[in-house]
């Protein structure tokens, strides 16, 4: 019911079925519509993202596009822009998920070559990681996903119990298979700060001149996606201190990327986790926060450890 003010008189359930229902009213005029609905995921980091879901027939790929407006909804006019904006970002999902149907057959032998590595936060995954094949890394967890690769997108799932157990893999089987295959399709990438700063800005950084010998690292990969985990790469940290030419700190910007602070340059560990707590707290995306820790390495022990 719309109110003489232009309000809508509906629930939170029944503004979701009206939004399903003119969404698929839409979408419909140009696709083979199956079924759509408002799911609700939880992600990394223990946030839960609520979207919309769509079935297509003869599609085993339902393409989901997440919202934040749909709690927003509060007249006609708002939940018409709602409908619209969905409506047009269904577009491209809609595309992709046609050009690319997923393998209905995921057994172990057609997905090994997919399996690649994930560090996320321990504490924060506590409740996820009871059921799923981890390795405990300092505060840390070294997970496994299945990597869907759908127009040079990043898509993958977790690698769960009941995943491991159908393929019969262990923790120790799906680490080798991972490290193998993150390291031959997402390399590491390894930039100084300032030139990814003037990659990005289109402006020449200035620094300070004794920060130029030795400057700060981002440590990634050519995907950007865990790009965290690639410091778990076999060469990566002694890579990284001939680089430097000294034991350095690792500040997690996030689960994609990490910064390393030679210890020649800055050694007040206060300050450099500050920096991390700092950096945390302006993430756009909780689901891509790693950890508020600074870690070491320490080049003759060749170990990793919080700082």
């Amino acid at each position: 019911m719309i109110l003489k003010n232009g309000s809508v008189n509906m629930n939170k359930e029944e503004i979701r079925s009206r939004v399903c229902k003119e969404l698929r009213d839409e979408l419909g005029k140009r696709y083979d519509i199956e079924d759509i609905r408002v799911i609700s995921y939880k992600k990394n980091n223990g946030v839960f993202v609520e979207g919309v879901s769509v079935k297509l027939k003869g599609c085993n790929t339902m393409p989901c596009v997440y919202s934040e407006h749909l709690d927003a909804i509060r007249t006609e006019t708002e939940l018409e822009a709602v409908v619209a904006r969905l409506a047009e970002r269904f577009e491209g999902a809609i595309e992709n998920a046609l050009r690319a149907q997923l393998p209905t057959d995921i057994d172990f032998e057609n997905s090994k070559g997919r399996i690649i590595l994930s560090l996320i936060n321990y504490e924060m995954n506590r409740d996820r990681l009871e059921n799923c094949p981890h390795i405990v890394f300092n505060d840390l967890a070294v997970t496994f996903r299945l990597l869907f690769d759908i127009d040079d997108s990043n898509a993958s799932t977790l690698i769960d119990d009941t995943i491991a157990s159908f393929w019969g893999v262990g923790t120790e089987e799906l680490w080798n298979i991972a490290i193998e295959n993150s390291v031959r399709d997402l390399p590491v990438c390894i930039e100084k700060l300032e030139d990814v700063l003037m990659r990005f800005t289109g402006n020449e950084v200035l620094m300070d001149p004794d920060e130029i010998s030795n400057p700060f690292y981002i440590v990634t990969n050519r995907r950007l996606y865990f790009g965290a985990a690639s410091i778990l790469y076999k060469d990566v940290p002694a890579d990284i201190y001939e680089n430097t030419g000294c034991n350095y700190y690792i500040l997690p910007s996030s689960v994609n990327e990490l910064i390393i602070v030679p210890e020649n340059v800055c050694d007040d560990k206060q300050f450099l986790k500050g920096m991390v707590e700092s950096v945390n707290k302006t993430l756009y995306n909780r689901t891509d926060f790693l950890s508020d820790s600074v870690y070491y390495y320490d080049h003759d022990e060749k170990s990793i450890s919080i700082a």
